[in-house]
């Protein structure tokens, strides 16, 4: 398999086309919902549609890495919540993935699974076309201001996905115990501030400037532009995980740069 083969099945080009939309009127909700039941993924889209094809093709994008030698970790949960009834102060936020099983919800004592992923029903209110046309407006908005790492319209969702993906790689690495120790030392305020001193500008300069908000908003935002984006096929700081490096990897130099360096660190959970 060569390069052309990869590019021209994993990326839709140009992002949001007229092939995507031919897809999503032609997509019916229940069959996207029995495609991740039958993945072993429990979902509520709430019936939103247009979030729910979303994830399938972000979904499927992180299939098509693993059938190139990557082994995705399937997220355990995947939610469409009004963001209002979560703790924490996450009105803002497109999507979050939780860590750690967490008592999310107010007034709940339900423990919520790690790797379970959640979308914000009042920042993606459409259930049509629409939403497709509004976060490609959003992710050209973002990535010009260099909020966002890549103006592909599925970024929100395939960042939430490469979240589950990182903390199942990490938790095939270490034991529960030392995961939890990464975790905490990942979002710990102090350890931020150390972080943000040391390494913002390097971050926000080779990514964006949301990638510098702890070291794993650091690899979703890089892994995911990576991923959607055409002109960084480049996986070579992940190269222990993604280790087809003739088909995904342009840059074979012997030496890898100072952000390579600190991104394959993070990823491999030893930033602290």
């Amino acid at each position: 398999m060569d390069s052309t083969y990869f590019q021209n099945n994993l990326y839709f080009r140009s992002g949001l086309t007229s092939n995507v939309f031919s897809q999503f009127s032609k997509t019916n909700y229940s069959n996207v919902t029995s495609y991740f039941q039958n993945q072993n993924i429990n979902v509520d889209f709430k019936h939103n549609k247009a979030i729910a094809f979303c994830c399938m093709k972000a979904y499927d994008i992180l299939q098509s890495i693993q059938n190139f030698g990557g082994h995705f970790i399937k997220p355990n949960q995947i939610i469409v919540e009004d963001f209002n009834n979560l703790k924490g102060n996450l009105n803002d936020s497109w999507g979050v993935c939780n860590l750690l099983p967490t008592k999310l919800y107010k007034n709940s004592d339900k423990i919520i699974p790690e790797r379970t992923i959640l979308f914000n029903s009042n920042l993606m209110e459409f259930n049509d076309k629409r939403l497709l046309e509004y976060m490609n407006d959003v992710a050209e908005f973002q990535k010009k201001e260099n909020i966002e790492s890549s103006s592909h319209f599925l970024i929100k969702f395939v960042h939430e996905f490469a979240h589950s993906l990182h903390e199942g790689y990490l938790q095939q690495k270490f034991s529960a115990n030392k995961l939890n120790k990464i975790i905490h030392n990942f979002l710990d305020k102090n350890n931020i501030l150390v972080f943000q001193k040391k390494y913002s500008d390097l971050i926000t300069n080779n990514i964006c400037r949301y990638a510098s908000e702890n070291p794993f908003e650091s690899i979703a935002c890089d892994l995911s532009k990576r991923i959607l984006d055409k002109n960084n096929q480049s996986f070579k700081p992940y190269k222990k995980y993604f280790f087809l490096k003739s088909v995904l990897c342009k840059d074979e130099q012997k030496n890898d740069n100072q952000f390579n360096k600190l991104i394959n660190e993070i990823w491999n959970g030893k930033i602290f």
